[in-house]
């Protein structure tokens, strides 16, 4: 009886160390994820992307239109007021039932991101040609096959190296006023107020890339907008718009460059935001849309050429296939988070339950009670160990799965290291660095959870067979008392 209770006690105890351990070390594999600055190696996938453009053109079917300007005005979060026409009352997330009881307390709902579809009262479309950054010949100087200079291509300084017989894309925009005069070797597009003109002649220009759409020089860290203005609390991006994240010595991305200004209320109301910011949240701070915005460009994140040889053979030439991998960075980062969360709350149930079954085991244990196959204490027992064992087996499959998409993740990156520019190699340095080690948490997390189902196992086994052992050594008992009752009766 002593032996088999001390069997019992080491049993919990290694159970519940092991229940603790395993979800400290998903813990850690969760938050190395999180904090892996992985948007910014989805943002190089998208960047590589992009082919530079050749042409620009002006049309009223988006459908048809390969946009020029890719932002999107980015949107509210639900809130609640309970003061109309002062926004210092108005907070974010859903009334309460208690609040909603309070006079003029509303709720306020969401609206989701729109794009800015049109510039300047022109939607803006641009034509570009087939290749990505890894299919382009990039390089400090131009190889003999390749000799006609386009432009700086990328972060690096890099040069766009093209065949003489073919033309270069466009390597000079500028918005000018309408009644500018546009130069000879210029093409031009009117808008509302001013007008593009644009040319692929200027071969020591940087050639643009991507645009988007900030107050003032974008910062450094892709997650933070530098907004010129406070930011109102149920914007999107509230807490965001200020430069804070200082990469490579900067707030400030210096790979950006203003190619115009526009009143930012203009903006919203030509894409149909204005109005719809304004019926849903009529308090929504004039500061806001009273102000100007600009439009900036970049070029692409650069590669070393030392490492580009080296890229294009270990992913066999596969250029399209990495890039999408790269992109498919986000999805895959937030697929991740997701089940790290589903694993955390299936692991702390899992541990509640241990720690429930621990307690009543002991409890009854000493009570002797748990041995009475028809007692509550018995069948309360075994309905815990049923969901224990289900709850620990979806546990296990869930931390699995969570290692595997952090393994896929990783993989995307590796070739990275070390061929970028400083900037950005500090950017995605959290990733190379982070990255490695939720792989490796995550997969003892998932070896933890399979031990901890296995020592489960062994002590429902170690109970069944005490609670048979005592059920045959009670019943035993009583059949010779009534024997001996029998003999005494006679």
């Amino acid at each position: 009886m002593a032996d088999g209770k001390v069997c019992t006690i080491v049993l919990l105890v290694f159970l519940i160390t092991g229940a603790v351990v395993s979800m400290a070390i998903l813990i850690v594999a969760a938050k190395n994820m999180d904090n892996s600055s992985w948007q910014f190696i989805r943002d190089i996938g998208y960047n590589w992307s992009q082919s530079p453009m050749t042409d620009l053109s002006l049309s009223d079917s988006s459908s048809e239109c390969q946009k020029f300007i890719t932002d999107s005005w980015p949107g509210t979060e639900t809130g609640c007021d309970c003061d109309y026409g002062n926004p210092d009352f108005i907070e974010r997330g859903f009334c309460t039932d208690k609040e909603e009881n309070k006079k003029n307390c509303d709720t306020i709902p969401s609206i989701k991101p729109m794009p800015y579809n049109v510039y300047d009262s022109k939607q803006i479309c641009k034509k570009t040609g087939k290749n990505n950054y890894l299919n382009l010949t990039v390089a400090t100087g131009c190889p003999s096959s390749y000799p006609q200079k386009c432009g700086i291509i990328d972060s690096l300084e890099n040069f766009l190296c093209i065949p003489s017989n073919q033309s270069c894309p466009i390597n000079d925009l500028q918005f000018v006023p309408l009644t500018s005069q546009t130069p000879a070797d210029y093409k031009s597009l009117l808008l509302g107020s001013r007008k593009i003109i644009y040319t692929n002649t200027k071969t020591s220009n940087k050639i643009a890339i991507q645009t988007k759409i900030s107050d003032n020089q974008p910062c450094a860290y892709k997650g933070e907008e530098n907004d010129s203005v406070d930011p109102f609390i149920l914007d999107e991006n509230y807490g965001m718009t200020r430069c804070k994240t200082v990469i490579n010595g900067q707030l400030l991305n210096p790979f950006y460059s203003k190619v115009d200004t526009i009143s930012y209320s203009s903006l919203l109301q030509q894409n149909s935001i204005l109005g719809r910011i304004l019926s849903t949240i009529p308090t929504y701070p004039s500061a806001r849309i009273n102000r100007n915005t600009s439009l900036w460009v970049k070029s692409y994140i650069g590669l070393k050429s030392s490492c580009k040889a080296n890229l294009l053979q270990d992913i066999k030439n596969d250029v399209s296939g990495y890039i999408s991998n790269l992109q498919a960075v986000g999805v895959n980062a937030v697929e991740s988070l997701n089940l790290g969360t589903i694993t955390l709350g299936l692991a702390i149930s899992t541990f509640c339950l241990i720690i429930v079954w621990g307690v009543v085991r002991l409890v009854f244990m000493c009570a002797c009670s748990e041995n009475d196959k028809e007692g509550v204490s018995f069948t309360f027992l075994m309905i815990v160990a049923i969901i224990e064992l289900i709850l620990c087996v979806v546990t296990i499959g869930f931390a699995s799965a969570f290692s595997a998409k952090i393994n896929g993740i990783g993989n995307a990156h590796h070739l990275l290291v070390g061929c970028l520019d400083a900037f950005a190699e500090e950017q995605s340095g959290n990733f190379i660095l982070n990255v490695p080690r939720a792989q490796k948490f995550s997969t003892v997390g998932a070896i933890l959870s399979a031990l901890v189902l296995v020592t489960l196992v062994i002590e429902i086994v170690v109970w069944r067979c005490t609670t048979n052992s005592h059920s045959s050594y009670n019943n035993t008992q009583r059949r010779d008392g009534d024997d001996e009752f029998s003999r005494l009766t006679r």
